[in-house]
């Protein structure tokens, strides 16, 4: 399998927007499985532990795996934030490098994304499936 950094925004202007945008990179994870490739948000697993005074450490954490990635992907639905650009600034020459789009049916409009219907529904719509259970914010239920 390819392996694959995943760029995509995270932090928001509001607690609203950041919920927006970590199940936007859910569906961005999601996206390159179906691809065939073995996605790392390190911005998703890094926020679980860490806060705002341990940020240093997860973005260097996240600059070791992204150094060992075959490509990154960025993905641009919601634009390009100063983090993905400094994804993007630390390319090496033998990566590839991607912008993506999920295409979800209405890529203007994020409030069907809000529920775990519609998050179910655009699974469907990726060809993809999850277990009943799964909850886009807070794993299993």
């Amino acid at each position: 399998m390819r392996r694959v950094y995943i760029a995509s925004p995270f932090r928001g202007a509001t607690p609203e927007q950041t919920r927006q945008n970590i199940i936007y990179a859910r569906l961005c994870m999601l996206d390159s499985l179906a691809n065939g490739e073995a996605p790392y948000l390190s911005h998703l697993l890094y926020t679980q532990v860490w806060d705002e005074r341990n940020r240093d450490l997860g973005l260097m954490a996240g600059d070791a795996w992204r150094s060992a990635a075959d490509g990154i992907a960025l993905y641009v639905d919601l634009g390009v934030t100063p983090g993905m650009e400094r994804a993007v600034a630390a390319q090496l020459p033998k990566q590839s490098l991607e912008r993506r789009n999920v295409h979800w049916r209405d890529a203007g409009a994020l409030e069907p994304l809000y529920t775990i219907a519609a998050w179910r529904e655009q699974l469907g719509y990726l060809g993809l499936k999850t277990f009943p259970e799964l909850d886009p914010l807070g794993g299993f239920r």
